[in-house]
């Protein structure tokens, strides 16, 4: 398994790949891992390329080692308060749900007008 992640990895051209297993890992095993190399251009030190995680290991506690992941810059940034009603909100249903039923002022899509051709409700079949 551990030789078929490392090909994929590199057919795939994947920075790094950690196998999850329930079971302590062979010595053969952590060979082929080690075999994989390090992480190209990493800024974080030299990070294996093929890592191997126990279920026991990762319940523990004990990660595998990875790159930091940067805060989303949507965390970093405020978010503006609505100040104003007045702005319209577009409801769209998701895989032919009924569209969520909500207070104050919406817009049906199924009674917009997206094209030359002008349609109303009673052209639209429920």
């Amino acid at each position: 398994m551990v030789r078929d992640l490392r090909g994929v990895i590199e057919r795939e051209e994947a920075e790094m790949g950690i196998l999850v297993t329930l079971a302590e890992p062979t010595q053969p095993m952590i060979t082929e891992a080690a075999r994989a190399g390090f992480v190209s251009k990493s800024a974080h030190g030299q990070l294996p390329r093929l890592q191997i995680a126990t279920i026991e290991d990762i319940l523990e506690g004990k990660l595998p080692d990875m790159p930091r992941i940067p805060r989303p810059a949507s965390e970093l940034i405020p978010r503006r308060k609505i100040t104003s009603r007045d702005q319209l909100e577009l409801l769209m249903p998701v895989d032919n749900e009924e569209a969520p039923l909500v207070k104050g002022d919406f817009i049906d899509p199924r009674f917009m007008n997206f094209g030359p051709e002008k349609r109303s409700a009673k052209d639209i079949a429920p």
